[in-house]
């Protein structure tokens, strides 16, 4: 009798650890390992996989959080107008789910304005950025990690420039330097992941002319 149910609880065990694997956290999990490792393409494999079961078992955070996934290693494939498509479906979702600790909507927005920057939209990415740094004190981000928000403001800094807006530029400039010498025993928790500079090269000579995107 004891074998039987040593044998049911390893089957459901056995059925319980092949189900989490097959959860779109773990499916995501894998993705951002592929993505870490500059595997794009099978990073998109797997947040597609994770896309897929996040729909079917109503997960709404998981799949705004692949859509997410999918937008960035897109973005680092060159595929801008895809990487695009992907953010703003994954901000629509967002929309209506509370922040979690891991994904929170300022993230989405962020990398959105990050992605015009790198097809030179600079009005697009200032209004991206815009809208996210006010989020940040939400988070108590300047406190909790100066330097990341120095970076932030680092990336703002080149849209303000772009844009013309030489006043805020310089009032951003201040800041940034106010933020490194007060912390400069202290690590950046935040370190940006721009999108590499061939892409902005690509799209500018043939404006990123990607089938396939995302409708």
């Amino acid at each position: 009798m004891s074998k039987i149910f040593i044998v049911l609880q390893l089957a459901i065990f056995l059925a319980g650890c092949a189900s989490n694997a097959q959860s779109p956290q773990r499916l995501n999990w894998t993705g951002n390992e592929a993505y870490f490792k500059n595997d794009y393409v099978r990073a998109i494999n797997w947040y597609s996989a994770s896309l897929e079961a996040s729909i079917k078992s109503g997960d709404k955070q998981f799949e705004a959080i692949s859509m997410y996934g999918l937008a960035r290693a897109n973005g680092h494939l060159c595929k801008l107008n895809e990487a695009e498509s992907w953010l703003l479906r994954s901000i629509d979702v967002r929309k209506t789910l509370p922040n979690i600790e891991t994904a929170k909507r300022s993230q989405n927005l962020f990398e959105l304005g990050r992605l015009y920057m790198a097809k030179r939209e600079w009005d697009k990415a200032n209004q991206q950025y815009s809208q996210a740094l006010p989020l940040l004190a939400n988070y108590n981000m300047e406190a909790i990690d100066p330097l990341g928000y120095a970076n932030l403001l680092e990336e703002y800094q080149q849209i303000l420039e772009n844009t013309g807006n030489s006043e805020l530029a310089s009032e951003n400039h201040d800041k940034i330097e106010g933020l490194r010498k007060n912390n400069s025993t202290k690590q950046a928790q935040y370190v940006s992941d721009p999108y590499p500079a061939n892409c902005t090269l690509n799209n500018l000579s043939k404006r990123d002319a990607v089938t396939g995107a995302p409708s």
